[in-house]
């Protein structure tokens, strides 16, 4: 791991360059960094999660981006075999699968 900042890309493909994921040198942490993303209404939140090389999906921090739509999110415990960290909109409380499609994601492994 270690890899340098990485840009997210959309659900069609288009690369986000306001969004990107860095993962730490010993491979356990990760931070997003997104800049122009969409206010949510208050019963959504933005949540992360973290896919492995076995397509297992973790759930991740929920966060809201700021007035001006930016947010820093750290990732702890990262799964052994980080493969992608992709971003969805759920409800307030947050999801244990995402119930929405992949918003945008990244591949860092």
């Amino acid at each position: 791991n270690g890899s340098p900042s990485v840009t997210m890309t959309s659900q069609d493909g288009a690369r986000l360059e306001g969004v990107t994921v860095v993962v730490s040198a010993a491979g356990d942490r990760a931070v997003i960094d997104a800049k122009g993303l969409a206010p949510l209404d208050d019963e959504h939140v933005y949540q992360a999660w973290t896919i492995d090389a076995d397509h297992e999906v973790v759930p991740a921090p929920l966060f809201r981006p700021d007035a001006s739509g930016n947010a820093v999110v750290a990732l702890r415990s990262l799964p052994d075999h980080l493969d992608t960290v992709a971003v969805t909109i759920e409800p307030r409380s947050g999801s244990k699968l995402p119930t929405t499609p992949v918003l945008m994601s990244a591949k860092v492994a």
